[in-house]
């Protein structure tokens, strides 16, 4: 997901962070850094 998101125009640097809340389900926390970004196009380029 971090490789697919640096693809992205613009970005910069990506963490991601799993927290796991139980054997069944994960919480991801994704922190994305660079220059002239908008959610609207994060999520366009991720098909959200």
């Amino acid at each position: 997901l971090a490789r697919t998101i640096m693809d992205i125009n613009g970005v910069n640097k990506v963490s991601i962070k799993v927290d796991e809340l139980d054997q069944k389900t994960a919480s991801l926390h994704i922190n994305i850094e660079g220059i002239n970004l908008s959610l609207d196009k994060l999520l366009q380029f991720l098909n959200i």
